[in-house]
């Protein structure tokens, strides 16, 4: 292997912190789930503000004086079910003096998720600046408002008042005007829409408008293969956040370029050398030279396990063929440049597998072996695509529940860390929860129903807020109850326990389940006492036994009554003489017209010696006839003249 870069520039001494004075700077970077969206419509938000801070801070280190500086999160991706709580918040960094490093090691190993703890992270990175016998000055980087319910507005115009205030400065990463609008009011705000415009803004928040000499300079290269000058060859440069394209020929070994200060990826190709990705190339505004010995390092080969990942899950890459040095794993978008990373590990052997974590977000990826050369610079040695898809999830939950009753639901989903399912309204904020458990077991689940009565949404949410499943809950208040035998006889006396508020005119009923709230068949009022008592209704049927507050003729408790018809039995002597009368026993639930009558064992319903209507009672009495024989007493409905009991008597 050739040797690697070596940079040759001016050695400049800085005026730092470490003899006291020096201004100090704490950065609150948003860490939520937002950070893998686009910024504008071009990179990762993550990826374009990682560059950014890289980019100041590297010029910055090198070419002029700079503030003491700390680096704290808000929110982050879950590592087990706590850590989605909105307290999350990470000081990164310690303030103090520069660390270029430190800085580009910490925010390549950020993975956002869940909510935007802002107003805590603001009130902790306060306390990190400590006393006021310095400059302190807070700087928020974040794509919206606090998500935790909590006011930021207050709490920044808490920090910047009275004498031991703060300066706060807000770099918005493409906020919604409104967002903007009402940071604006509140303390120094910029809103960068794009990659260019956030570079400028975070140099406006973070060095507190100090002139950065952004003139072109030259870079003279030197390109080498075995300490030998390769003759030819195109070299194309890219800056990493502007993007803008710089290109030389080759000749002799030498190629000059004249580029602005800042950070910048490239392409190298010639007939001596196969094509070569390198990034984190860093100019200064002063000439450099800068050397290169391209050095002879085979391909690496890469694989992705599962071929298909989950997406907030985790893909898992094998890798074969390493070289010696600091090697990563990348995880990128497939079609961002090199160096517009998303996430990474280490690879620390020449054969082995490293675990990336994805977005939340189905996407076409890309997994790149890179290989460190010198100071950061690093050479693409392999890649390989794939895609994450977005996992299923299922919920089965009663369509209704009582509130503040244990709630019984099965569900299934991918039970990726910080997925979890919450009950909230269906007409609020998905953020709002009424409860909120982590999905971790797939099967079934016990919860506490909401104690709001009202329509609510169970939802099976990942990690990056998105929702996989969901289904609807009605949540109801029971106000009052009633305790009566589900089923009675025509007629009958009911004892009602009941439990209720009991208010002026508040009343128990028996009603047809469809007839209006306030009708009754009867009624007695809660006044009378507990248990009431009503009077069945005479005819069979279904019912409902009601709880009625009167005030507004709301019904707070039913109960289904039946009536049910009693089967007609009857009771004769088993002789009798001829021309005598006597008497009949009967019971069962008369209808109308029913009447008994006796008649000849055999003959038609219609011919009979005596009847007599059931309105008669029971007993009532038949005449037996003149003539001797076997007879039969019936009992015939007055609707259809049917027979529906008999029995046998003899004449004498």
């Amino acid at each position: 292997m050739g040797r690697a870069f070596r940079t040759v520039i001016p050695v400049i001494l800085l005026a730092t912190g470490v003899c006291g004075g020096a201004e100090r700077v704490e950065i609150v970077l948003d860490n939520s789930a937002a950070m893998w969206q686009n910024l504008g419509t071009g990179k990762p938000r993550l990826v374009a503000v990682r560059q950014a801070l890289d980019e100041l801070v590297q010029t910055a280190q090198r070419y002029r004086e700079t503030p003491e500086i700390g680096l704290r999160t808000a929110g982050g991706r879950a590592q087990g079910w706590s850590d989605t709580e909105c307290g999350k918040t990470d000081l990164l960094i310690p303030i103090g003096p520069i660390d270029s490093e430190a800085l580009r090691t910490n925010t390549a190993d950020l993975h956002p998720g869940g909510k935007r703890p802002l107003v805590r992270a603001v009130i902790s990175a306060a306390a990190d600046l400590g006393d006021s016998s310095r400059s302190r000055r807070l700087v928020i980087i974040t794509a919206g408002g606090d998500q935790c319910f909590e006011d930021i507005g207050k709490a920044i115009t808490e920090l910047t008042s009275g004498e031991d205030a703060i300066e706060v400065r807000i770099v918005g990463l493409g906020l919604d005007s409104e967002t903007a609008n009402a940071a604006t009011l509140i303390t120094p705000t910029r809103n960068a829409l794009n990659a260019t415009a956030l570079l400028e803004s975070v140099d406006w928040a973070v060095f507190s408008g100090t002139e950065d000499d952004r003139k072109e300079r030259v870079l003279e290269l030197h390109l080498s293969r075995g300490g030998e000058p390769i003759e030819d060859g195109e070299f194309e440069v890219r800056h990493q956040v502007q993007d803008e394209p710089h290109s030389a020929s080759i000749a002799g070994g030498k190629a000059l370029l004249r580029l602005p200060p800042g950070g910048y990826r490239a392409t190298f190709s010639s007939l001596e050398v196969e094509q070569l990705e390198l990034a984190n190339i860093w100019h200064g505004p002063t000439e450099e030279i800068l050397e290169l010995d391209l050095p002879e390092i085979p391909p690496v080969t890469l694989s992705v396990d599962p071929e298909t990942p989950p997406a907030g899950g985790s893909a898992y890459v094998q890798y074969w063929g390493a070289p010696d040095g600091t090697n990563w794993v990348e995880l990128a978008l497939a079609d961002a440049p090199f160096g517009d990373y998303l996430v990474r590990s280490a690879a620390i052997a020449g054969t082995g597998e490293v675990e990336l974590e994805l977005p939340g977000s189905e996407a076409t990826m890309e997994a790149r072996f890179v290989h460190q050369l010198s100071h950061g610079v690093v050479l693409l040695l392999g890649r390989t695509h794939f895609a994450s898809r977005l996992g299923t999830a299922s919920i089965e939950a009663p369509e209704r529940t009582e509130n503040k009753t244990a709630l019984h639901l099965t569900w299934e989903g991918p039970s990726l860390p910080g997925d979890h399912i919450t009950i909230g309204r269906s007409d609020g904020d998905p953020n709002d929860t009424a409860n909120c458990v982590p999905a971790i077991h797939v099967g079934p689940l016990t919860l506490d129903s909401p104690a709001a009565p009202g329509n609510y949404l169970i939802r099976y949410v990942t990690a990056f807020g998105k929702t996989l499943a969901r289904t609807s809950l009605e949540v109801f208040e029971i106000l009052a109850t009633i305790d009566a035998p589900q089923e009675t006889s025509p007629g009958a006396l009911l004892e009602v326990s009941w439990w209720g508020p009991d208010g002026p005119q508040d009343f128990l009923s028996i009603a047809s389940t469809e007839s209006a709230n306030e009708a009754y068949l009867a009624w007695a009022p809660t006044h009378e006492g507990n248990p009431a008592k009503l009077r069945a209704p005479g005819t069979p049927g279904d019912f409902e036994l009601r709880y009625v507050r009167s005030r507004d003729g709301e019904i707070l408790a039913r109960k289904p009554l039946t009536v049910a018809a009693e089967a007609v039995k009857i009771s004769v002597p088993k002789r009798v003489e001829v021309g005598t009368r006597f008497e009949v026993e009967w019971t069962g639930t008369p209808g109308a017209g029913d009447f008994l009558a006796i008649a000849v064992e055999g003959s038609n319903a219609r011919k009979f010696i005596d009847w007599s209507y059931t309105t008669a009672g029971s007993p009532l009495t038949l005449a037996a006839g003149f003539k001797k024989g076997r007879f039969e007493v019936r009992y015939i409905s007055g609707s259809d003249l049917a027979v529906l009991a008999r029995t046998s008597i003899e004449v004498r």
